[in-house]
């Protein structure tokens, strides 16, 4: 009896050692982010609060099919208190932060309440904005997002 019982535990350690470093694998893994390279002198010149780095970005942007674009949360700022969801913007050949107005976003209510805390790399699934450039400025406006990638 005593014999099954030592099995039973040997084939369980062994079975929850597999799982950990499983889960570690897959973890590591999905922490990986896309290999950013750029060499725009737009970019590397300019503030990309600036409306050079803007009007530059949006001209790569509309070079590029939507879903070739990743995005993934850098930080939250806050300029004349206005509240921004910063975000990496990366695609082949193209490193760039976007800054994302999220004054009128409901839907971003906790990050700005946290102050962007804990979401650093966190993937944007499906994100939708528009640009705004009524005033002769392009204003990238956050408008939805199908889920936050942990």
């Amino acid at each position: 009896m005593q014999n099954k019982s030592f099995k039973r535990a040997f084939i369980l350690n062994l079975s929850m050692r597999y799982i950990t470093v499983l889960a570690l694998t897959i973890l590591a893994i999905s922490c990986d982010r896309p290999e950013c390279t750029d060499h725009n002198p737009i970019f590397e010149r300019n503030d990309p609060k600036s409306e050079e780095y803007k009007a530059e970005l949006v001209r790569q942007l509309l070079h590029r099919k939507p879903k070739s674009i990743d995005y993934s949360i850098n930080c939250y700022d806050e300029i004349d208190n206005i509240p921004y969801l910063v975000v990496d913007i990366i695609s082949k050949n193209l490193c760039a932060k976007g800054y994302l107005n999220i004054k009128n976003a409901g839907r971003m209510e906790w990050f700005k309440k946290v102050r962007g805390n804990a979401y650093h790399g966190a993937g944007l699934a499906g994100l939708k904005y528009h640009i705004d450039s009524s005033g002769g400025n392009y204003n990238f406006i956050f408008d939805d997002v199908d889920w936050i990638m942990d």
